[in-house]
């Protein structure tokens, strides 16, 4: 699955979820093993958990590193 297809379904999930506000950062282009950095809002920390665990769901990559 590459990087394009992984960020159109991740930005799904958060809109199915009621994520607001989606910022899709390019970082291709830059020298550091990423290359999206995808940003929304929620409304609390209740509903950013619940987002978090539908993209643990959907997606078929695991993160390397996770923070809050």
């Amino acid at each position: 699955m590459n990087a394009d297809h992984l960020l159109l379904r991740a930005a799904r999930v958060i809109v199915e979820k009621k994520g607001e506000s989606l910022v899709a950062i390019d970082l291709s282009e830059v020298s550091i093993p990423t290359s999206y950095f995808l940003i929304a809002e929620a409304d609390n920390p209740v509903h950013a958990k619940a987002i978090v665990s539908a993209l643990r769901e959907a997606l078929p990559e695991r993160p390397l590193h996770t923070e809050g």
